[in-house]
Order: structure tokens, then C-alpha cells, then sequence
């Protein structure tokens, strides 16, 4: 969703902006309730077996073989800074209800800027995982087709949380960008 803030904030307050980067995200929310299926299991599922609540949400927002390494040491690491651990925590524990999700998926189904990219003068970098469900490539190429500004990179073998898989790559995609 913060793609989404960020590119109504440049429409709205584009003097405020400089440069966008957008990760995993798109222009439109349609869709969001053919998860509702899924978030339902995870809900009912978390009541009972976080940690299989966390594994089978991954199959949503990370690339199977990332999913595959986490499972393998769940107390490693990655890029030092958080493991698959801290992440069933960080995602089971004291997070959305089907209330707060339903919310979230109404607010994620009226989002639409398609006719307005058009209108997003600034600088965008769009980072794009090649298996993100959640924001497929197709998407992704919209967006960078409608915004005039735009380059997209591609980083394959990666999901919707592409942030963490590939942290170091993506990181410097952005200071690169930054710095131009």
C-alpha cells in the first residue's frame, strides 16, 4: 500500500516530491478480494498454528526457494538483520484482524490512478520481482508504460517481498537511483 500513498502524494503535493520508488505495487487494487479466501485460512489458521499460518502466507508474498531456505534454519540470519523467526513473530503476533483486513481490502479495491499516472512528472524507479503474485509483471509494465518518467528493474527468482529476499540488490537499485 505505501506504492499507493506515494503515488497519490505526488499527484496531490507534487512540489513536495522529487524522485518516486515503488516496489511491488500498482496502480489499480483490482482483485484484492480473490484473497479473501486465503487471508480466512490464515486467520482461522493463526488461532491455532502461527507458525503454519506464517509458512502458508508465504506462499503469497516470497519466491519458493527463498521459503525453502527459511524453513531450513529458521534461526539464520538474513543480510544479519532478521530471520524467518522474527518473521512468524512480526506476522502472527498482534497483527490485523479480519475486521482491519476487510477494511484494507475495501480501501485496496476503490484505489485507482490509472488515468492519472500520466499526470506523475517525477523520476520513478519501479523494482519488480519476476514471481510477485501480488503485483505480477504485467502490472508492473503497465505502470511503467503510464508513468512518463519511469525505468522498472526486474530482480528474478524473487516475490512480493522482494525488499527482503534480495535486500542488498534492492538497496542499492535505490542509493543508485538516489544518487543520479
Amino acid at each position: 500500500m505505501g506504492g499507493w500513498v506515494a503515488q497519490n502524494f505526488a499527484l496531490k503535493y507534487p512540489e513536495r516530491a522529487n524522485k518516486l520508488i515503488l516496489v511491488g505495487t500498482n496502480h489499480k487494487g483490482a482483485g484484492i478480494h480473490m484473497m479473501e479466501g486465503s487471508m480466512s485460512r490464515f486467520f482461522e489458521l493463526r488461532k491455532e498454528n502461527k507458525e503454519q499460518a506464517f509458512w502458508d502466507y508465504c506462499k503469497l508474498t516470497h519466491y519458493r526457494a527463498f521459503i525453502k531456505e527459511m524453513k531450513a534454519d529458521p534461526q539464520k540470519k538474513f543480510h544479519g538483520l532478521w530471520s524467518a523467526e522474527d518473521l512468524i513473530k512480526e506476522t502472527t503476533e498482534d497483527q490485523m484482524t479480519p475486521h482491519d483486513y476487510k477494511l484494507l481490502a475495501d480501501a485496496i479495491d476503490a484505489h485507482d490512478t490509472t488515468d492519472k499516472l500520466s499526470q506523475i512528472p517525477h523520476p520513478t524507479l519501479l523494482i519488480a520481482a519476476s514471481n510477485d503474485k501480488l503485483s505480477p509483471k504485467l502490472v508492473m509494465d503497465e505502470l511503467n508504460d503510464n508513468l512518463p518518467n519511469s525505468r522498472i528493474e526486474f530482480i528474478e527468482k524473487a516475490g512480493h517481498h522482494v525488499f527482503l529476499e534480495y535486500a542488498p540488490q534492492v538497496n542499492k537499485l535505490i542509493l543508485e537511483f538516489l544518487n543520479e
